[in-house]
């Protein structure tokens, strides 16, 4: 991107850099920088749902930018997201797709546990399952349980860590979720609560 023979060496005067990739919000802030000295702009559009909504056409995208790159993005972007949520500047896109991603696996690491100990009374997990969809327990985790796999639990945590030390907070469950995602993924394949039955 950055280089001599990168992308941005070669782009006129107006272009769009797009980024979909989930990375440190200072990432594409300092891309934005190098960008806008060459009159390129950045959005910062990250994707959210899953490979189901993208075979349907109804990804979401959180988008950070200036008003004007946000709006020439939503025509591309509509073309596969069903939702289009502005956020505000370059880096907003990536600290809304962060704050997703700890939310999914504050709630993933959850069911684990909230599996474990209900499978201790010998309830029928799957009868469960369908009520707390219909409860206060409910999430996407829970309804899509079969899709988690944690692949990328680890870097989006890490992420957090890094958002976390810049912002001078203590965190504790944050710190917890991190160190046990190492663990869930191996868990999620191997040996993961039955919510579903099948998996």
């Amino acid at each position: 991107m950055l280089g001599a023979e990168g992308l941005l060496a070669d782009l006129a005067p107006g272009s769009i850099i797009a980024v979909s990739s989930t990375a440190k919000p200072d990432t594409v802030k300092a891309l934005d920088k190098r960008a806008q000295a060459q009159d390129v702009g950045v959005l910062d559009a990250q994707i959210c749902r899953g490979r189901f909504a993208a075979d349907e056409g109804t990804l979401l995208a959180l988008v950070g930018g200036k008003a004007d790159v946000v709006e020439r993005g939503r025509a591309v972007y509509g073309c596969f997201c069903s939702d289009y949520a502005p956020l505000g500047e370059v880096g907003h896109g990536q600290v809304g797709k962060t704050m997703n991603n700890l939310l999914l696996w504050i709630n993933a690491v959850g069911l684990i546990e909230a599996g474990r100990l209900a499978e201790s009374t010998g309830i029928d997990l799957v009868k469960l399952r369908a009520a707390l969809l219909m409860s206060s327990g409910a999430s996407d985790a829970l309804k899509e349980w079969d899709m988690i796999s944690f692949t990328w639990a680890l870097k989006d945590m890490q992420i957090v860590a890094d958002l976390t030390d810049k912002a001078g907070l203590s965190l504790p469950v944050t710190g917890a979720i991190k160190e046990l995602v190492k663990d869930a993924r191996r868990i999620k394949a191997t040996n993961a609560p039955k919510w579903t039955g099948t998996a």
